[in-house]
Parts: C-alpha cells; structure tokens; sequence
C-alpha cells in the first residue's frame, strides 16, 4: 500500500502529484492536456449566417400576359359562307343568298344583311368580309351602334376590328348594310367574326395575322391588354420580338392611357428585346404604342413577369436564364432593399460574373 504522509496532503503538492499524473495519461494517450473553457468562437471560420439575398438565382414572377401568341377565338357566324340562308335576316327583302353568296339587289333604302351572334361588351372582334364586288360603301357593326362600326368600299378579303360596347354578355345582331343613301351594289363571298381575346386596339392600324400582332404604319396607335395587376414598389421585365420591320420601326411602351411610360419611344429593327422598368403609380394596362414615324412591323411573343426582390436603376440591367444581365449601355446598378445589415458586424459577399 502507497501511503501519503500528512505533508504531502498539505500546500500545493497533491495538487502537484495530480497534475503529474494527469499529463503522464494523456501524453500516454497521445492527446493535448486538458485546457480551460475555448474562448474563441468560429475558430474554424465554417459558421457563416443563412443568405439574406432573396431570389439569388433571379427567378423571374408568373406569367402577366393572357393570350401571348394573338391567337383569335371560336367563330361566331353561322353559314359564314352562305351555304344556307337559314340563320341570316333580310331587314328590307334587299339582299338574296343563293350560290355561297350574298347579293344586294335592292335601291337607295340601307337594308341590312342580318345574323344575331353572342358576344361580350368591351372585348375586339375581328371581322372578315371577302368582297366579290362593290359599288359604294358598306357598313358593318354591332348591335345597330353608329359608334362601334368599320366602313370599306373595296374588293377583296377586307379584315375589320371592331370593340363591342357595353359589357358582360349579349346577344344581337351583326349588321352588314351600305353607308349612305345612293346608288349600291354588293356581292359577298363570305363573312367570318372572332374574337381577339385578351387584346384592345385603338385604331385599324393594328391587326392580327400568323399569331402576331401587325402594325401598318398609318396611324400613331396602340394594341393593348388590360386586367393586369402592375405595382408601384415592384420591378417588372416586358419582353418581345419584332419582326417583318421594313425599316426602324419606332413603338413605346407604356399604360394604355399613355400617360405613364414604361420605355420611351424608341427605334428598334427586327429582333428580341428585353425592358425593365418600375412604374410610379399602380397599373392595370400594358400598351405597345407604334408611331407614324416609324415604318410598319409585326409584334409577337409578348411577355410581362414581375423581377422579384431587385430593383434595377434603369434598363441597362435585364434578367434572362437565372442571371442579371448588364448590357453597358449606361452607368446603372440592380439592387435590393429590405435586409437586415447591422453596423458592428462583418459580412460576405459572394457572386459570379
């Protein structure tokens, strides 16, 4: 038996033997003595906060724009061909139907080629005539409106738009008569009604054909969609493709009322185009304005989505794969709000270019 005499239990040397012991076990066992309590936090630097970016990998909102291929609704009329008289209506005992036309025989007096059809209050409808002959001028419209009517006097596949008044559904009549009091005649070959979903425009200088949207170059006007949700404190990216441009086709874009602008107008050749922008005041409306200026061109693969989380300093900066695109065109940033940065504290910053 080891025995401990009464002065060794004294002072610092049990303390002393222990302390002896304790690193005699451990160098045994290959491993640091025991030290106090680590006073250095991360020390191996592998503590690093969550992301605070939202949308790192610029993620793009839904889908904004209905109807993105001008793609035309369900025919209307019935027998568009004439192949029976059986829906049409002869206000005057003036027009005949008989051999897949229709023939206006009668005097002076504006008798009506008439077919009641459904269609809905403030939507566009795309009316097709194919003319065999004319002598004067006829008339088309909705619901006997004097307003909401297309007038043509030439041969051939006339394509005509007119927006119904009113609103929600209706069912009345299409009215094909001539304009004015003199002397006429007429020979239709076919008339054809559909809708353009989704899609207003202001004048005949817009039209639809092939899935896109065409504009003349007659007139200084806009096709638009309206029942969108824009918001004042979001960013939005509008994307299209022009084409069929014979020259420097010249468009803004901007609310249908034209009073707050999206992007000014601006001179662009055939090709796809990106823009950004943040609008001051909530919208509803988004309007493709061509200018006389400019030559005619065609408009298609029209899309909106909101740029979640990044506000971009002007359109130098787009969005397109899951990156920010900067296309040096001016001096501009992308940046956003919202976080969480706290004075005293160090952070990372981490992307690529």
């Amino acid at each position: 038996m080891l025995g401990l005499g009464s002065s060794l239990l004294q002072g610092g040397a049990l303390r002393s033997i222990v302390r002896s012991g304790l690193q005699l076990f451990y160098k045994a066992d290959r491993t640091q003595a025991p030290l106090g309590e680590e006073k250095v936090r991360n020390n191996s630097f592998d503590e690093i906060s969550g992301n605070l970016v939202s949308n790192p990998t610029f993620d793009l909102g839904s889908e904004a724009i209905q109807n993105r291929a001008f793609n035309l609704g369900s025919e209307e009329v019935v027998d568009g061909d004439f192949s029976s008289s059986v829906n049409w209506a002869d206000s005057g005992n003036q027009w005949v139907i008989n051999n897949n036309t229709a023939t206006y025989t009668g005097d002076s007096n504006p008798n009506e080629l008439l077919q009641e059809i459904s269609f809905i209050g403030g939507r566009t409808y795309e009316i097709k005539i194919d003319v065999a002959s004319i002598g004067g001028s006829l008339k088309v419209r909705f619901n006997n409106e004097q307003a909401n009517k297309a007038v043509f006097n030439q041969t051939g596949i006339q394509t005509l738009y007119i927006t119904a008044s009113g609103s929600g559904n209706i069912t009345d009549d299409l009215s094909i008569s001539r304009e004015s009091q003199v002397a006429f005649n007429a020979v239709l070959n076919s008339v054809s009604v559909r809708e353009v979903p989704n899609w207003s425009f202001q004048n005949s200088a817009w039209s639809i054909n092939n899935d896109k949207a065409l504009y003349d170059g007659t007139l200084t006007s806009y096709i638009s969609q309206s029942g969108l949700t824009i918001s004042s404190d979001k960013t939005y990216q509008v994307s299209f493709d022009i084409e069929d441009s014979s020259e420097q086709s010249r468009i803004q874009i901007s609310n249908q009322a034209t009073n707050e602008t999206y992007s000014p107008y601006t001179d662009r050749a055939n090709g796809s185009y990106v823009v950004t922008f943040t609008p001051s005041s909530n919208q509803t409306t988004l309007a493709f304005k061509g200018h006389i200026s400019g030559g005619s061109f065609s408009l298609s693969n029209v899309s909106l989505k909101e740029v979640p989380n990044w506000s971009f300093q002007n359109s130098a900066w787009s969005i397109n794969n899951n990156k920010a695109l900067y296309d040096d065109t001016a001096t501009s940033y992308i940046s956003q709000s919202g976080l969480t940065i706290t004075a005293g504290k160090t952070y990372q910053v981490s992307f690529d270019i």
